[in-house]
C-alpha cells in the first residue's frame, strides 16, 4: 500500500474487490470501507479515479462558463430555451460522473448504486441531447412528419437505453472484463445515437442534392458526430490501458480520453444550437414547454421506477465472488 501525503495508502487491484477492479489498471485503488470523509476528501489525493473526478468537475464549470457567455447573447428562457436545457442536462450529467467517481469506491455495494446514479445522469444528458437536435437542428420535412410523436418516442428509447446499461451492469457487472457487459451497452447507446442524430440527417441528404448547399455547412453537426463514435470507442475499449498495463493508474486511462471527448463535444453541441439558431434553421420549431416537463416527469418516474427493481437485483455481497 502506498501512503500520499496525509491521506490514507492507496493499494493494489489484488486488496479490493473484484467488481472494483478496471482492466489494466494494477493500483492506486482506494481501500474499501473506509468513512465517507475519506472518499470525499480523496477529491484531492492521486489514485486512479483522480482524473475521472476532476474531468467532468472541470467540465461543468466549463459548460457553466460557456451557457451564461450565450445567456447574455439570447434569450435562453423564451427563444431559445433549447440552448437552456441542453445545458442544464449536461452539467447534471458531469455532475453525477464526477460524484460517481468520487465515492463509488467504498464497498461493491455502494459501487453498484452510485453507478446506476452514474446512469441516470447519463439518461438525462441523451434526453437534453434529443431535445437539441429536434427542437433546433432538425430538418423541416420531418420536423412537421414528427412533431407529434418525437418527444414521447424519445423517453421509451431513454428509459429503454437506461434499463439496459443498469441491467447490463447488475448482471454482469462482476466480471469488469466483461465482454457481453459492453455489448449491450454499447449496443443501446447506439440505439439512443441514431434516434438523436435522426432529426437532422436528411439535412445532409438535401445539402448533396442541392447545388448552391456546401456540405461544409453542416460541419457544426459533423463535429458532433465524429465526437459521438469517439466516445463509444473509449468507453467500450479501456485503451490504451490494457495495452500497457500499470502504466496507466493515474493518468492516460481511456476512461479519461472518454471524459474530455464527453465534455468537448457537449461545447461543440451548444455551439451547434447556436449556429443554426443564428442561420434560421430552428425557425420552425416550435418546444412546448409543458410538454417538455411532462415527458421529463414520466421518464424520471419510470427511471425511478426501474431503479428501484434493479435495486434488488443486487449481489448482497459481491466480495464473495472473489
Amino acid at each position: 500500500m502506498r501512503n500520499i501525503g496525509c491521506f490514507p495508502a492507496t493499494t493494489e487491484a489484488a486488496n479490493v474487490p473484484m467488481v472494483l477492479h478496471e482492466p489494466g489498471i494494477l493500483a492506486r485503488y482506494r481501500p474499501i470501507n473506509q468513512p465517507w470523509r475519506y472518499y470525499f476528501c480523496s477529491l484531492f489525493q492521486l489514485h486512479n479515479e483522480t482524473v475521472n473526478v476532476w474531468t467532468h468537475l472541470i467540465g461543468t464549470v466549463v459548460l457553466w462558463t460557456v451557457l451564461e457567455n450565450y445567456s447574455d447573447r439570447y434569450d435562453i428562457w423564451n427563444s431559445n430555451r433549447p440552448l437552456l436545457i441542453f445545458g442544464v442536462c449536461a452539467m447534471t450529467n458531469n455532475l453525477c460522473s464526477s460524484v460517481v467517481h468520487l465515492v463509488h469506491s467504498k464497498s461493491p455495494t455502494v459501487h453498484y448504486h452510485a453507478i446506476l446514479i452514474d446512469y441516470i445522469g447519463v439518461a438525462v444528458y441523451s434526453f437534453g441531447t434529443g431535445i437539441m437536435t429536434f427542437y433546433s437542428n432538425s430538418d423541416r420535412q420531418l420536423y412537421d412528419i414528427l412533431q407529434n410523436y418525437y418527444m414521447p418516442f424519445l423517453v421509451v428509447v431513454t428509459w429503454i437505453n437506461f434499463t439496459c446499461v443498469s441491467t447490463a451492469k447488475v448482471v454482469c457487472g462482476e466480471d469488469p472484463y466483461s465482454i457481453k457487459r459492453k455489448v449491450l451497452q454499447v449496443g443501446s447507446m447506439s440505439l439512443q445515437a441514431v434516434l438523436v442524430i435522426l432529426p437532422f440527417a436528411p439535412r445532409y441528404w438535401h445539402c448533396y442534392g442541392n447545388n448552391v448547399c456546401s456540405m461544409s455547412s453542416l460541419n457544426h453537426l459533423t463535429v458532433c458526430i465524429v465526437f459521438f463514435a469517439l466516445e463509444a470507442f473509449f468507453f467500450g475499449c479501456h485503451l490504451p490501458e490494457k495495452l500497457f498495463p500499470g502504466k496507466c493508474d493515474i493518468i492516460g486511462q481511456g476512461h479519461h480520453f472518454f471524459h474530455v471527448l464527453v465534455t468537448t463535444n457537449q461545447i461543440a453541441q451548444l455551439h451547434a444550437i447556436v449556429v443554426d439558431f443564428e442561420d434560421g434553421m430552428s425557425e420552425h420549431c416550435q418546444l412546448d414547454i409543458i410538454t417538455l416537463w411532462s415527458c421529463l416527469g414520466v421518464l424520471m418516474s419510470a427511471i425511478l421506477v426501474t431503479f428501484i427493481f434493479l435495486r434488488q437485483l443486487i449481489p448482497k455481497d459481491p466480495r464473495k465472488q472473489n
